[in-house]
């Protein structure tokens, strides 16, 4: 240009050359684990309500791994957690290959876990790349468990936090997240232990008022029983006594008319209306069939007796 100098059109652009090859790659493996569904599956699986039973994938000698035990073990909860060191390289070349060794180690193993740990120290960026392996990635989001990872650094994200369920910066914020999970669950149980222990007392207190009710009416009902019943143990004597006499009234009745119906059949009462009574040998006679020729006969009337002989 005749002002300007020399000028540039550019008319494409090579991204290996601004982006590097290493990003280019990483963006690839990110497209396919998301065409495959997989970025997202791991996320899904639901968190236990306390996390206690830990499978760590880690270097033993990582300095990440004993700030996570710490963090843990020396929590101001007393939780108590059971983890168990599934060791595998956390940078170099062996990192894939040892991680999905640990992976399937897990997979074997008879004891359920709550949750598994991917964990490391400081590193450099390019140390995160070996956590861009897809194999590794898949294999994470594939696991039963929910994993929880504490490989990166602030502005860095490699693929497997991607895929994880959740992803924490440091190890020391891994073990944080671990018990402020469980510090929830346990402010929701203490909730729900009072909420019970205030309806428990509501119940307590109401039943209570219930009971009491309740006796008040078995003592009212029962005082009105004893006063209904001293009632009519005090008429009793009177009840008695107007028994006794209706009794004595009824049999002198009956005796009177015995009396009476005794003198209608008083023999002396029919000698003085004429007639007689005869007998034979002290025995009465009622019949002439009785009496023979000869028979000896007392015949007795108001007066005296007669004694005659049958001609």
């Amino acid at each position: 240009n005749e002002r300007y100098g020399l000028k540039f059109n550019v008319e494409d652009i090579d991204t290996s050359f601004t982006v590097g090859q290493l990003e280019i790659k990483r963006r690839e493996i990110i497209a396919q684990l998301e065409k495959e569904g997989l970025v997202e599956k791991n996320k899904q699986l639901p968190l236990q309500s306390v996390l206690q039973r830990i499978a760590i994938i880690s270097s033993q000698n990582a300095a990440g791994m004993q700030d996570f035990i710490n963090q843990l073990q020396e929590n101001a909860y007393d939780f108590a957690f059971r983890c168990e060191l599934f060791s595998a390289a956390m940078q170099g070349k062996n990192v894939e290959r040892e991680i999905l060794r640990a992976c399937q180690d897990i997979l074997k193993e008879k004891e359920k876990y709550d949750a598994i740990i991917i964990i490391r120290g400081g590193g450099s960026k390019l140390d995160l790349a070996a956590f861009d392996s897809y194999k590794m990635c898949v294999q994470l989001a594939n696991m039963p468990y929910p994993v929880i990872t504490g490989i990166g650094h602030d502005i860095d994200q490699s693929i497997a936090d991607l895929v994880a369920h959740t992803s924490l910066k440091t190890p020391t914020a891994v073990a944080n997240f671990i018990i402020d999970h469980n510090v929830r669950f346990e402010s929701v149980l203490f909730e729900k232990l009072r909420t019970i222990e205030s309806y428990s007392r509501d119940i307590i207190k109401s039943q209570t008022k219930e009971i009491q009710s309740i006796g008040n009416r078995i003592k009212y009902l029962a005082l009105k029983m004893i006063q209904s019943r001293m009632y009519k143990l005090s008429q009793f004597p009177k009840e008695i006594s107007y028994l006794v006499l209706s009794i004595i009234k009824h049999h002198q009745k009956d005796l009177a008319n015995a009396i009476q119906i005794t003198a209608i059949l008083d023999p002396y009462q029919l000698l003085k209306r004429g007639y007689s009574l005869t007998t034979k040998n002290g025995k009465l006679v009622t019949s002439i069939k009785e009496i023979q020729l000869d028979d000896i006969l007392e015949t007795r009337l108001i007066d005296g007796n007669i004694t005659s002989k049958v001609q």
